[in-house]
């Protein structure tokens, strides 16, 4: 009979067991099948019973568990048994103190180690390590999937989902949350709003409808210029996250929040030299009489061409800047050689070619100003043979951001008018830059794939006829 009651939960407050445990006492009983106490099958059960219960405290005296003994009869423990039992119960409070504290520690080791792991992933500004951050924080939260949602004037929009939800999950939730909408209400600024099954909240059951049950939010940032909350996300109902997981969480988010807010205030700093940057370039555009708008033009097709080559973001960045900077060191050369509107002088030539090292000079104290939009200004006048300036570079020597801005100045160029040349058509511009490439101007392969961006591939082979 006594082995029945293994595994069985003894709500509190019922049973010897919690007796013992409220009293901090042993309990003795040569009847204990009378007595009004016993919890289930163990009140008035068919054979009379004896049962001793030792409380297990820490040393704290506070209650770890329970030691039970119970033999069949009435009368059957002597006093000597009872002082047994308790030296046992003592060791056993002791041992079991001991493997909690361990089980403690090695569970805030963990918890440190996979939050120091965290920290030292987000350590930096590259938003290129938060696709593995998110993971591992998904997993952290042992949840299926996760998101983050970033307020805007209209409500939260959905900026970064990933796991394993389906895709009506995934539909509902690109659906923008109201700032009216109740459930924004309930997401605190510094504690976890956590559910264990959307189906029993009121304000949930539409998540519970396209498959997500338990649902964690959190908020990583909440400063004037960016609000973002984290949302783990779990397929099957559950307890909910406890609060170890809860504290982990914690800390996790504020080393995602602390990076997200970097990486908003490293782009609004790029957004504010950006524009500075263009307005350079459009003042040079001015002063130098190109025709309006070559500057934009000519940035835009820089970025095309990046894209078709899979250049990374900050890549196709450095290549708008380095369009906007490309003449830069006109800025030092005289209106009467700049503007002047015949035919250069060899002297003149000599002078007007010094503008692209003067532009790295000026560049080069810019801090800002990544490397590649440098070689953009001081390398975009080099040609693929090695006959070009300032350092007669050929072919891949090249550096790969400058020959791409060469492909693109080159056709806008073409297809533009000047005082000296009529503009061509697409077409004809398109022909007459297979022309230079094949003449060992620009780099080929580019060329290429540039007229395939612009769906004028079949000028090369209009150029051969």
């Amino acid at each position: 009979m006594f082995l029945e009651i293994k595994d069985t939960l003894v709500p509190r407050g019922w049973g010897l067991g919690w007796a013992a445990i409220e009293t901090r006492a042993p309990i003795w009983l040569d009847q204990a099948h009378l007595d009004q106490r016993a919890y289930g099958q163990f009140r008035h059960p068919p054979e009379a019973y004896s049962e001793i219960v030792i409380p297990l405290l820490n040393s704290q005296g506070q209650p770890l568990g329970v030691l039970i003994s119970a033999r069949n009869g009435e009368r059957a423990y002597l006093e000597r048994d009872v002082r047994l039992l308790q030296i046992i119960g003592n060791i056993a409070a002791n041992t079991l103190e001991r493997v909690r504290a361990n089980e403690s520690l090695e569970a805030e080791i963990a918890e440190k180690t996979a939050l120091l792991e965290l920290s030292q992933m987000l350590g930096g500004n590259d938003a290129a390590l938060l696709p593995a951050a998110m993971e591992k924080i998904r997993q952290m939260g042992h949840a299926d999937a996760i998101a983050l949602g970033v307020q805007e004037p209209d409500g939260y929009h959905l900026r970064w989902l990933t796991g394993h939800l389906g895709a009506e999950a995934k539909e509902f939730l690109q659906k923008p949350l109201p700032l009216e909408h109740p459930l924004v209400n309930l997401i605190p600024i510094e504690k976890a709003f956590r559910v264990g099954d959307t189906a029993a909240h009121p304000l949930l059951k539409p998540y519970a409808r396209v498959g997500i049950r338990g649902l964690y939010l959190r908020t990583v940032v909440h400063e004037p210029e960016l609000k973002v909350v984290l949302a783990l996300m779990r397929l099957e109902p559950s307890p909910g996250w406890g609060p170890a997981e809860d504290r982990l969480l914690e800390g996790a988010a504020q080393i995602l929040g602390a990076l997200l807010l970097r990486l908003e205030r490293t782009r609004q700093l790029e957004t504010a030299y950006e524009g500075a940057l263009r307005a350079i370039g459009l003042a040079l555009e001015a002063r130098d009489r190109e025709t309006a708008g070559h500057t934009d033009r000519v940035a835009a097709l820089v970025e095309q061409l990046g894209r078709a080559l899979g250049l990374s973001e900050a890549e196709l960045r450095d290549l708008r800047w380095g369009a906007y900077l490309h003449d830069v060191g006109k800025l030092a050369l005289s209106d009467a050689i700049l503007l002047k509107p015949d035919k250069l002088t060899p002297e003149e030539f000599c002078t007007m070619r010094t503008h692209t090292h003067l532009g790295d000079d000026l560049v080069r104290n810019l801090p800002f100003v990544p490397l590649a939009a440098r070689q953009i200004v001081r390398h975009h006048h080099e040609r693929w043979d090695g006959r070009g300036y300032p350092d007669g570079l050929a072919g891949e020597d090249i550096p790969l951001a400058a020959r791409i801005f060469a492909v693109c100045d080159v056709f806008d160029a073409l297809c533009s008018h000047r005082p000296y040349k009529t503009a061509l058509s697409p077409e004809q511009a398109a022909q007459e830059l297979w022309r230079s490439a094949q003449s060992g101007h620009l780099d080929q392969n580019l060329v290429k794939v540039f007229l395939e961006t612009q769906g004028l591939e079949a000028a090369t082979s209009q150029a051969a006829d």
